[in-house]
């Protein structure tokens, strides 16, 4: 009998720890539909661009976001607001801080000014969501859709082999140089070698 009340107490336990995990009421639950808001402008003469982000709350309970981005090597956040672009499936937030209601996605611009052309990373950079909660600052991420650079044009979303994650696309647009020179014996990823 005492197996049998452990067993379901354990059971009870694991099934409210899932739920409790689902509801997002212990870590927010938040993702970036891909693919991503794009709207992105730039300034070469001020080295600032901007870049859209959508936020979704995955969970069970509303968040509120007080800050998307951060400063990142070469790049300083200007600021994080309402994009004002409209998409069918989310909708332009009031400026940052806001309520995210569970289901509800919205588009939220960030700004950068690029610090340093050489130091802004290739790498995959989360940009950071800080959440309100009741015991502080919870910080989640959300990935940004990476892009194809061309001559005058980004394009977003894209997954080929020469795909550029989001902050060096921009920050080279800013910067007003390629990412690779075509000097001899430079290798642009998806050609093999030279």
């Amino acid at each position: 009998m005492r197996l049998l009340a452990g067993g379901s107490a354990a059971l009870v336990l694991g099934i409210s720890s899932v739920l409790l995990w689902l509801s997002g009421s212990v870590h927010a639950r938040v993702t970036s539909p891909q693919p991503g808001d794009g709207g992105d402008t730039w300034r070469q003469d001020r080295k600032e661009f901007t870049t859209g982000v959508l936020i979704k709350n995955d969970g069970w309970s509303a968040l509120r976001i007080v800050g998307v981005g951060r400063d990142e090597p070469g790049l300083r956040l200007l600021a994080s607001d309402d994009s004002g672009i409209t998409h069918p499936f989310s909708k332009p937030s009031a400026s940052v801080p806001f309520t995210l209601q569970p289901g509800e996605t919205v588009a939220v611009t960030i700004a950068y000014q690029v610090t340093d052309c050489a130091a802004v990373g290739v790498g995959k950079l989360p940009i950071p969501i800080r959440i309100e909660r009741t015991w502080g600052t919870e910080t989640a991420s959300v990935t940004h859709s990476m892009y194809q650079e061309g001559n005058d044009i980004l394009i977003l979303d894209y997954r080929g082999a020469d795909a550029v994650e989001w902050q060096r696309a921009l920050a080279d647009k800013v910067c007003g140089a390629d990412r690779f020179s075509d000097a001899p014996g430079d290798v642009r990823p998806g050609d093999g070698g030279a």
